[in-house]
């Protein structure tokens, strides 16, 4: 069972590929190494829980954010009913906000209105739908935030299954699901569409 939403991302897309990692993931407790946006592993969390073992610390502040005060982060996100894509270009380029709320605000507006997964950095959509965005915060609002729990710079401490999403480095721990753009040759590729999925 999986969500037809996402965290930040539009992963309707991605039917088929959120359709074969419900199946494979069997347990109810998960990790996700080098957590950024997690795209697909927010979407699995409907019956299950996720530890996020974040090293970016943008990504870190926006899931901080959301876990510890959903009211107030999505409040505060929702104040943002109308600019164009000309200050998302701005803030990629300039952006220096130094209050961590701030920063987990503006980078979650960053990633919801990106184009491509696991993106702050655009190409954005040409019109920004702020109605859609809106309709999107009221689904948040109703996510248990006990599902997910959120690290730091700190190394994994379980036997859960692991979860890789747009891994920048290519080391993995075994008993690991990789979902990326990437081919690699010595990994086991499971699926294959708009996506790779390997296993190791």
């Amino acid at each position: 069972m999986y969500y037809d939403y996402s965290f930040c991302s539009d992963i309707t897309p991605y039917i088929k590929e959120l359709n074969l990692l419900d199946s494979i993931i069997s347990s109810r407790e998960f990790n996700v190494i080098g957590a950024k946006s997690c795209a697909f592993t927010f979407s699995l969390l409907k019956n299950r829980k996720a530890n996020l073992f974040f090293d970016h610390d943008k990504y870190f502040l926006m899931y901080a954010a959301f876990s510890t005060q959903k009211s107030e982060f999505l409040q505060s996100v929702n104040c943002f009913d109308s600019f164009d894509k000309q200050m998302l270009d701005f803030c990629v380029t300039n952006y220096s906000e130094k209050s961590p709320w701030n920063t987990a605000i503006y980078f979650y507006l960053m990633n919801y209105f990106s184009i491509p997964l696991d993106s702050s950095d655009g190409p954005w959509y040409d019109n920004l739908d702020f109605i859609k965005l809106k309709k999107h915060l009221i689904s948040l609002s109703l996510f248990s935030e006990s599902k997910i729990e959120c690290f730091y710079k700190e190394n994994k401490k379980n036997n859960f299954i692991n979860v890789y999403e747009f891994p920048i480095e290519d080391k993995f721990e075994k008993d690991s699901i990789i979902i990326t753009h990437k081919h690699y040759d010595d990994l086991e590729l499971i699926f294959e569409d708009k996506l790779k999925i390997y296993g190791v």
